[in-house]
């Protein structure tokens, strides 16, 4: 979940939700928002802790298996109100929590909380990774990585290439500013690129990945001939002698 503080009493809330089983997951979501110390107090004169003002979400999901889940919204405390018709359009982004439960429909169960606050400042957006998704094994390739910050914070790159190697929170670069690295994979196969970014605040973004394929290494012409003539020289061998003399001319 993350949460951007949009000014004059409006909160953009985003969720992000992944099904991990192997089966269909239905259930329920409820994102309560609160006020970190309330405007209301309790009957000892004192005020409530996380005071709740109302949902963000209140709503059913349904998610295949290894599906995601997205939804977002602008919640305005302008359009909302107590039960004495005072809005909350004059909340302060840092006294806001919001707490986002999920419900699951068999038992009831809850099958997951976060917590995140509002403090004025944004994470990045999740990243966009572009480039070849397949390549031969032993040879360099450039990737671009590339995010936006809502605060035009200056932003870093945590990046696992998948075979081991990472870059640990390169920077700091420019928000929206392309970020191009070389990796290579020495070994054949299928490999998944991941990476988040942050601000110079710690705020993270969440992951986003890039899956690519490197098959076997990429044999030289020069070396297909030489096979080539090894096959067909018994059959062939004046044609292999006149080839190689124009090789080595």
């Amino acid at each position: 979940m993350n949460l951007y503080w949009l000014e004059d009493g409006k909160i953009q809330v985003d969720v992000v939700i992944q099904n991990n089983e192997n089966k269909k997951y239905d259930g329920h979501i409820r994102a309560f928002i609160t006020e970190i110390v309330s405007r209301y107090d309790t009957y000892y004169g004192g005020p409530y802790n996380f005071g709740f003002l109302d949902y963000a979400f209140d709503n059913d999901i349904s998610i295949n298996a290894g599906g995601i889940y997205t939804d977002s919204i602008i919640w305005d405390g302008n359009e909302h109100a107590d039960e004495h018709g005072d809005d909350f359009g004059d909340i302060d982004p840092d006294n806001i929590q919001v707490t986002t439960v999920i419900y699951n429909d068999d038992d009831g169960y809850t099958d997951e909380t976060i917590i995140a606050r509002v403090n004025g400042n944004n994470p990045p957006d999740v990243p966009m990774i572009s480039g070849s998704s397949s390549g031969n094994a032993g040879e360099e390739y450039d990737y671009i990585f590339i995010t936006n910050d809502f605060n035009d914070d200056k932003v870093y790159y945590y990046i696992e290439w998948g075979d081991g190697d990472i870059e640990e929170w390169i920077g700091p670069y420019n928000s929206g500013e392309e970020v191009i690295l070389s990796h290579k994979w020495e070994e054949e196969g299928t490999y998944n690129i991941r990476a988040k970014a942050k601000d110079v605040h710690e705020a993270e973004s969440l992951w986003t990945n890039l899956e690519i394929t490197m098959p076997l290494i990429k044999q030289s012409t020069y070396f297909l001939i030489l096979r080539l003539l090894d096959n067909i020289h018994k059959v062939f061998p004046i044609v292999k002698q006149i080839i190689w003399f124009t090789l080595n001319l």
